[in-house]
Parts: C-alpha cells; sequence; structure tokens
C-alpha cells in the first residue's frame, strides 16, 4: 500500500529536517499528508497545497 502523496509549492526557503536539503521558494515539492501538517505546525507561511489540475 503506497502512502498518498501531495503536492505543495515551498513559499519560503527552508532546509527539510529530514534530507538536509533546502527546498527553495517556487519549488513544487511531493510530500505526505503527515510532513505537510509537521511543517504547518513549525510556521504555516513555509508551503501551501497545489490544487490538482483537471
Amino acid at each position: 500500500m503506497a502512502v498518498e502523496k501531495f503536492k505543495v509549492e515551498v513559499l519560503c526557503s527552508f532546509i527539510d529536517k529530514y534530507s538536509k536539503r533546502t527546498k527553495h521558494a517556487g519549488e513544487i515539492i511531493e510530500i505526505t499528508r503527515k510532513r505537510i501538517d509537521e511543517i504547518m505546525a513549525v510556521d504555516p507561511s513555509l508551503i501551501r497545497e497545489v490544487e490538482p489540475q483537471q
């Protein structure tokens, strides 16, 4: 069973605590709901969910 991933846009650059890589503003990344919640708990202005294209 695969974990569902969501596309988010990075609004403000930050260093990912797990990968130790810098996520740059404007970058689109795919992360799990759990990771979205972790990032939002630290600072909600770092990312925003991207609406899926229809």
